[in-house]
């Protein structure tokens, strides 16, 4: 098996193939945010505004790359027969689950740092100390939901079957998100929480009330962190199809 460092560079360089993959984890939340920031025929957001709006794209980018370039790359690995053929050793497995995982975390990192980039030089003022903390909490919030993403190899599920069920409910927790302002409106801000997705575009913006921060940040790292524990624990090596 190649090195650590040469799988990382095939597998960055096959998601660079997928030019809808590309577009739905870079294009499509720059649009958004460009699109949004339009105010009397100018395109201008001030800082404090920028942050938050921004914190919504990055949690998006971060929910899809994860979903779609980590989860859903192990299922077509393993329903390719790639797993069963050529990783037969566990510790050969484990390499190639850690070079799959750096990778997406490399393109997440880049298309969130050329996202921060592209806007905030376009659309507002927002100085150089914000937009790196707030790439800070994005590369935490990538790598968390990366992580998490590794459920996806346990599940018995073909490549087909995973792709229709991850369209169908990162629409889901995304609508979810968006509508979850209503629970902040009648004082059930805890329940709001509950989406990794809503907390994480709050951990970003700085907006998780202090008195339950703690508490909701340490939930969401408990549950994300056993989805991920439990996907490389009981990493499926035989193509779901061959058993149907």
């Amino acid at each position: 098996m190649k090195s650590l460092t040469e799988c990382i560079g095939i597998f960055i360089v096959e998601q660079l193939r997928e030019p809808v993959g590309i577009f739905w984890s870079f294009v499509a939340p720059i649009a958004y945010l460009v699109l949004s920031s339009v105010k009397d025929g100018e395109l201008a957001l001030g800082a404090d505004e920028y942050v938050q709006k921004a914190a919504w794209c990055l949690a998006y980018l971060a929910l899809v790359t994860a979903s779609t370039g980590f989860g859903l790359y192990l299922i077509g690995r393993r329903e390719s027969g790639f797993i069963r053929s050529f990783l037969w050793d566990p510790s050969k497995r484990l390499r190639f689950v850690l070079a799959q995982y750096l990778a997406s975390l490399a393109l997440a990192l880049s298309y969130g740092t050329a996202f921060v980039a592209i806007t905030a030089a376009t659309i507002t003022d927002v100085g150089i100390a914000p937009a790196v903390f707030l790439l800070g909490k994005f590369a935490v919030t990538a790598a968390l939901f990366m992580f998490a993403a590794a459920i996806f190899a346990a599940l018995p599920i073909t490549f087909s079957t995973a792709s229709a069920v991850l369209s169908i409910a990162i629409t889901i927790i995304v609508v979810a998100g968006f509508s979850s302002k209503i629970f902040l409106t009648y004082g059930h801000s805890y329940l709001a929480y509950v989406n990794p997705f809503f907390t994480a575009a709050h951990f970003m913006a700085a907006s998780i009330p202090q008195p339950y921060a703690a508490n909701v940040l340490g939930g969401q790292l408990v549950f994300l962190g056993l989805l991920g524990a439990y996907g490389i624990a009981r990493l499926r090596v035989n193509p779901e199809w061959s058993n149907r």
